[in-house]
């Protein structure tokens, strides 16, 4: 038997300020699209030099992570043309969370994982609901989204969705750091975007809604509540009967709409002004 720690060291501790720092005993994980990232790609070999185990999730079995660490996952998705990433994006959450999953021996996660197909499948049929949504927001130009738990991850990368794809100046925040500051920008028909996955963090949810309101905004929900969706002027109803379920449909509606948005707005989400395809950065 062996112990293992997980280690999470910022790249720019190695590649700016040329630090030292032990990985043995530790678990190091690579994530990326391209498999060219300078800076994961540094801190995994760094691990391996270390004795550390070594693993990268990628969507290109012949990238340069792939060779660096001593396990790869490859996500099989197919080329990715678009700068968003939405595919690999999916594929890459599903393979991390099948590695929690075999890891822990949480038969329980399995199964969800086992039904997620099928729910992104019920996703992508809400396509046109959620178009006529996000036409609601093409003359938005800054908004806020929040999410708390399983739902806060999703929320900062519909963040970055609308930002790179829309122009829109969104800004994620967890729910519940929202209270602390942030929500004193919030004025009339601020659109701010609530996500709501876990049947213990409705009520959460549903408070901020009304705080929300209090404060005239704009407020849209993707989430497994009916009840929330009726303290909220607009939202879908996202398919999945748990959390880790209706986690993968809020990436898939969260994705649908970014376009949705982009293409109201007379945009190309595939290409992005001023961003390429793959970024490399140290």
């Amino acid at each position: 038997m062996w112990a293992c720690r997980l280690a999470w060291p910022l790249p720019r501790f190695y590649t700016v300020y040329e630090g030292k720092l032990s990985l043995k005993d530790s678990f190091v994980i690579g994530i990326s699209q391209s498999g060219r990232a300078a800076d994961a790609n540094e801190v995994l070999a760094r691990g391996r030099a270390d004795g550390a185990v070594t693993l990268a999730i990628t969507n290109n079995a012949d990238s340069l992570m792939a060779s660096t660490a001593e396990y790869h996952l490859n996500c099989s998705a197919g080329p990715e043309v678009s700068v968003a990433a939405t595919k690999t994006f999916v594929t890459q959450l599903y393979l991390s969370a099948l590695l929690v999953a075999e890891w822990s021996r949480n038969s329980e996660l399995k199964k969800a994982l086992r039904a997620v197909p099928g729910v992104l499948e019920k996703t992508y049929k809400l396509e046109d609901v959620i178009g006529q949504a996000a036409r609601r927001y093409c003359f938005a130009t800054d908004g806020f989204i929040l999410g708390r738990g399983f739902a806060y991850p999703i929320a900062m990368e519909f963040a970055l969705k609308t930002q790179e794809t829309c122009y829109v100046r969104t800004r994620g925040y967890a729910t519940s750091d929202f209270y602390h500051g942030p929500i004193a920008m919030i004025s009339d028909n601020t659109p701010t975007f609530l996500f709501a996955v876990e049947e213990n963090l409705y009520e959460d949810a549903e408070k901020m809604a009304e705080k929300l309101h209090e404060k005239g905004a704009d407020v849209f929900a993707f989430t497994t509540s009916t009840n929330l969706l009726t303290k909220v002027n607009d939202g879908v109803l996202l398919p999945g009967k748990n959390g880790v379920e209706a986690l993968f449909a809020a990436v898939a509606a969260m994705q649908i709409f970014a376009c949705k948005l982009s293409l109201a707005k007379g945009l190309n989400p595939d290409a992005p002004r001023g961003l390429s395809k793959v970024t490399i950065t140290k």
